[in-house]
């Protein structure tokens, strides 16, 4: 499966949604994903932005992120499929992990969160941040603050 292929699944869209939003054909959705066609510099920004993922994503050269999984004590280094600033605060990530699929993770302050339930509706917009139980690398739940998480004590 494609970036481009899992971009879509993870917006809930089909190629003829997708072409729609774009104003292109449906047969050029289709020429993306098989590799028939690649995504040019007029087009790939166009869809990155239709899809909310990075442009590197789509090129299949995203940046990675170490994500540590609180329960196994396992890290995974997990492509970036997009990511917020959060001002004052720190970034907002999704990443395509490779067991549990797409997830939100937040580094602030040298602190990752993830949330305590990996297997939820993901991705996350940055507007339902505040509905997650988030929990730091030792499992510990966060304290949420301004609608974000913050390390208790």
């Amino acid at each position: 499966m494609t970036n481009l292929e899992i971009a879509m699944k993870m917006r809930g869209m089909r190629p003829i949604e997708l072409a729609e939003v774009l104003g292109v054909v449906r047969q050029n959705i289709g020429a993306y994903i098989h590799g028939q066609r690649a995504l040019g510099p007029t087009m790939l920004p166009v869809v990155a932005e239709a899809l909310g993922v990075s442009q590197a994503y789509l090129r299949g050269i995203a940046d990675r992120l170490p994500v540590y999984d609180w329960e196994s004590g396992q890290v995974v280094a997990c492509p970036i499929m997009a990511e917020t600033d959060i001002d004052g605060y720190g970034c907002y990530y999704i990443v395509e992990h490779p067991d549990v699929g797409w997830m939100a993770v937040i580094m602030s302050v040298g602190i990752q969160f993830t949330p305590r339930d990996w297997q939820g509706a993901q991705p996350l917009t940055v507007d339902e941040i505040a509905g997650v139980k988030w929990v730091d690398r030792t499992g510990a739940d966060a304290v949420m603050f301004d609608g974000l998480p913050r390390v208790m004590g």
